[in-house]
């Protein structure tokens, strides 16, 4: 079974493939950061972007997120990103790109119902606001 670094880091490559597909450019920071990649859309406006691994929990609806920062446990604060990129791994996988702002101050995070279905990415036209 994948440990959650694995796991994580999956998640991590799968963004990093819906945004390629999106035709957006995507780095890595060389430093490390609040956020897991910087994208650039085809204006040339770039977005930092963090990634979470979103997880199903045991007789509970919805995708489950812990929106904290690895290593120190503290909440992510106005700044840190521009976008959350919610990442549930599987066979098919699903990804929401939510604005940053939105979730700031959160520790935890379910995504599910019409709050956050109009942030779930169904097709090449990924807008990051």
């Amino acid at each position: 079974m994948a440990n959650t670094e694995n796991r994580s880091k999956a998640a991590e490559f799968l963004a990093t493939y819906f945004l390629l597909e999106a035709g957006h450019q995507v780095s890595y920071p060389i430093v490390v950061t609040s956020y897991d990649l910087l994208v650039t859309d085809d204006r040339g406006r770039s977005r930092r972007v963090q990634v979470k691994r979103g997880y199903p929990k045991k007789g509970e609806s919805g995708v489950h997120v812990n929106l904290v920062r690895p290593g120190n446990g503290k909440r992510y604060l106005m700044g840190d990103a521009d976008v959350l990129m919610v990442v549930k791994c599987g066979f098919l996988p699903t990804v929401w790109a939510i604005p940053f702002k939105k979730v700031v101050g959160y520790s935890r995070l379910v995504v599910s119902g019409k709050q956050w279905n109009r942030y779930r990415i169904v097709s090449n036209g990924l807008y990051l606001g």
